[in-house]
């Protein structure tokens, strides 16, 4: 089991983080402050300000991430935008999967350690790709940007790799 403390702690110390806490309850930690992006070779590298929430069973739900920039497409599930403004960052399935096989093998600390390695790479994958859509007028999301289907769609996508693999 990945203790969500742990996660939040992980999260901190990652490079390129600014994190602090601003609320947290039994169920939920807020976290808000700048994630530095890595360009990817896209853009040059900068910071976004964003709000991360920690669910205490970081296993089965993965961190909400909203982002406060004003270069975040507003094109919904296309874009990876949920209804309330967050970040679709990965398939709920996959997240999953990865986070019981991590926590399994490896201690509480280095689970979370790699849970918030795998957090960031995924929210920095697709905060990038918003910037560049920006800074490029794109409009629609490009046919060679990798993505899941959307929703349910996405889960049977996900399944069906997955028995193949």
């Amino acid at each position: 089991m990945i203790p969500c403390d742990a996660f939040v702690s992980a999260l901190k110390t990652c490079s390129g983080v600014n994190l602090r806490p601003v609320s947290a309850c039994a169920l939920l930690t807020v976290l808000v402050g700048s994630l530095q992006l890595d360009g990817d070779g896209i853009v040059a590298p900068l910071t976004a300000l964003c709000t991360v929430s920690v669910p205490r069973d970081i296993e089965v739900i993965i961190p909400r991430l909203a982002c406060h920039e004003h270069w975040i497409h507003n094109g919904g599930a296309n874009w990876h935008i949920f209804s309330d403004r967050s970040l679709c960052i990965e398939l709920p399935e996959r997240w999953q999967k990865q986070l019981l096989a991590i926590s399994r093998v490896f201690s509480p600390k280095d689970a979370a350690k790699y849970a918030a390695e795998y957090f960031l790479n995924s929210a920095r994958w697709l905060l990038t790709r918003h910037r560049y859509a920006f800074e490029n007028g794109l409009a629609e999301w490009p046919q060679n940007w990798p993505q899941w289907a959307h929703g349910e769609s996405g889960r049977r996508e996900y399944f069906s790799q997955h028995k193949a693999a």
